[in-house]
């Protein structure tokens, strides 16, 4: 059942003081950006589906939408620019409650940038299912940072606290990369605004997820902008470092660390590091092998990034190689412009959101290299909204156009074509629990239901 704007805003009325369940983790929880921590975007459940039913959609929520929506036993989490979070129930659409952090920024008030007419929660939160709290960054009135642990079953703020740190030039520092939680820690990026104004430096904050006293640990790229902008964030490996791609800075030499692969450890050092020969005229022509975070594939002891230039680079895990020294690198195929978001990873097939579809590669670690296993349909030239996710044997992703996919995961078959209520905003993400897939709207959430969904064998 489609859900209107009039019932979304009469249930929102409604909600204040109404008891809710208590929020119990599943197993098919998705309590952050692209499933893991490691940011491989796979469903832990479900192997296929027989048909795909629209259920309901979310409509005008108090803000513009960019975070990925994250689902925790049977409840949809949902943070929008205006600062506040939303719990919606899973299975009906209707909301359980809603949480106004903080008045965001006017849009007006900073130097750059592309979303308004306000800035608040832009990139997107993360869960720890043990303890119950969602971690958000926040951007407040007139220029801060903060990051706030709320409840998830009540929407209550636990606490919160100020993020800004030194280098980071907060009017023009954007908090677009998705939230991660890893041993205690929360970790923040920040890169820069469209339009790469000020003096900020890309950084990576680490804060306890227990208790907002705690030092914070940084660390800050030694050339200036050199931002962590890539809606998915940063990638935590098995070996517990933190992987972090970079954009375009302005460096005089290599060790600015713009257009770079850096390995972080969990206090947020640099331990290891990749760059491309070529680092420089990237840097110029603004064609950051940061628009996406760094694919981890530990079944093959790789790493994969790409960017704005359509090349793909092929690293070793735990010897990245330094400047010029991937073990792999060739263009990406089927006409791939670029690949801006988030990966998609599932037992050596790597799945890209590159022009206006998805394209689908196989990696090999012998001999090393990749190859185009398929291509889906789509408008060559126009970047994708969503970056893609695996789900019940299938590829979703959804395009400018507010289509959304379901694409056979091995073949690149479509299986289903779904429609949004409006045009997404660019790199909305989507989400998987309960049998449904979620999309974020330009103001919301849509859910589609999976019919006939079988666990795997």
């Amino acid at each position: 059942m489609q859900k209107t704007l009039l019932a979304i805003a009469v249930a929102l009325a409604l909600v204040g003081s109404a008891p809710t369940a208590p929020v119990s983790a599943a197993d098919d929880d998705w309590p952050t950006y692209h499933h893991s921590a490691d940011r491989a975007g796979v469903a832990a459940a479900g192997s296929t589906f027989d048909n795909v039913q629209p259920t309901w959609t979310t409509a005008g929520l108090d803000a513009a939408v960019y975070a990925e929506p994250l689902y925790v036993g049977g409840h949809v989490f949902v943070a929008t620019e205006n600062n506040t979070l939303y719990s919606i129930d899973a299975a009906s659409g209707a909301p359980l409650w809603q949480t106004h952090l903080a008045e965001p920024t006017q849009a007006s008030a900073l130097p750059c940038g592309n979303i308004r007419p306000i800035v608040g929660i832009t990139g997107t939160p993360t869960i720890d299912t043990s303890s119950g709290l969602l971690y958000a960054a926040a951007m407040v009135n007139p220029t801060n940072y903060e990051l706030y642990a709320v409840d998830i079953n009540s929407g209550s703020v636990a606490w919160h606290r100020p993020l800004n740190q030194p280098g980071l030039d907060s009017p023009a520092a954007g908090q677009r990369g998705a939230l991660a939680l890893d041993q205690g820690q929360v970790y923040i990026p920040f890169g820069g605004r469209f339009g790469d104004c000020g003096n900020y430096h890309g950084q990576v904050v680490a804060a306890s997820a227990s208790d907002p006293t705690a030092d914070l640990t940084t660390y800050t790229t030694p050339a200036r902008r050199a931002g962590m902008w890539a809606p998915g964030g940063v990638a935590i490996g098995t070996d517990g470092n933190l992987y972090a791609a970079t954009g375009n800075g302005d460096a005089s030499g290599p060790e600015g660390r713009t257009e770079a692969v850096l390995a972080l450890s969990p206090a947020a050092q640099e331990v290891d590091s990749w760059q491309p020969s070529d680092w420089l005229a990237l840097d110029r022509s603004d064609q950051d092998v940061g628009s996406v975070p760094p694919a981890l594939l530990p079944d093959l002891g790789l790493v994969f990034q790409s960017g704005k230039n359509g090349q793909g680079y092929l690293l070793k895990m735990g010897s990245l190689g330094g400047v010029g020294g991937e073990a792999y690198s060739g263009s990406i195929p089927a006409g791939c412009g670029g690949v801006f978001g988030a990966t998609a990873y599932s037992s050596g097939m790597l799945y890209l959101p590159c022009g206006g579809k998805v394209v689908a590669l196989q990696v090999n670690n012998n001999p090393l290299g990749f190859a185009l296993a398929w291509q889906g349909p789509g408008e060559q030239g126009q970047p994708t909204v969503g970056a893609p996710i695996v789900a019940a044997g299938a590829v979703w992703d959804v395009d400018l156009s507010g289509r959304v996919l379901a694409l056979d995961a091995a073949t690149g078959n479509q299986r289903f074509a779904g429609q949004l209520p409006g045009q997404p905003n660019k790199f909305a993400g989507l989400a998987f629990g309960g049998g449904q897939v979620y999309v974020a709207t330009p103001d919301g959430v849509a859910a589609f239901q999976l019919m006939g969904l079988t666990s795997p064998s």
